[in-house]
């Protein structure tokens, strides 16, 4: 009876002590893959924060030009036109207006040649 409890103890080890290795390589893999992701989005949030300071800096740096009471005065004086003057002066573009054409080019016909795009 003995050596039966020996030998089932010996067998129970044999398992059990690749299986206790391969759970805690897990845990460990876990842990160091949790570890280094932490510490690249803490870079990033460091790094977003360096540049949102900096803008944020630049920002209170600039200054305007004019102050938020200031605005833009544009004086007008309206004009009356009579019926006998023209509403559209006589410079004005024409849309329709016909253009001279060239006369001295020469025409060359540009044939399509298929045995060229074949190759």
């Amino acid at each position: 009876m003995e050596f039966l409890g020996f030998l089932f103890l010996l067998v129970l080890l044999l398992i059990l002590i690749p299986v206790v290795r391969v759970v805690y390589t897990v845990w460990r893999m876990k842990r160091q893959f949790t570890r280094t992701f932490r510490q690249a989005s803490e870079q990033q949030q460091q790094a977003y924060d360096k540049a949102n300071k900096s803008n944020a800096d630049a920002r209170k740096q600039r200054r305007k030009v004019f102050g938020k009471s200031d605005g833009e005065y544009v004086r007008f004086e309206e004009i009356s036109i009579a019926d006998n003057e023209p509403t559209v002066p006589e410079t004005s573009f024409d849309k329709n207006k016909v253009e001279p054409r060239i006369s001295d080019a020469e025409f060359e016909e540009i044939l399509y040649n298929k045995r060229h795009t074949d190759e």
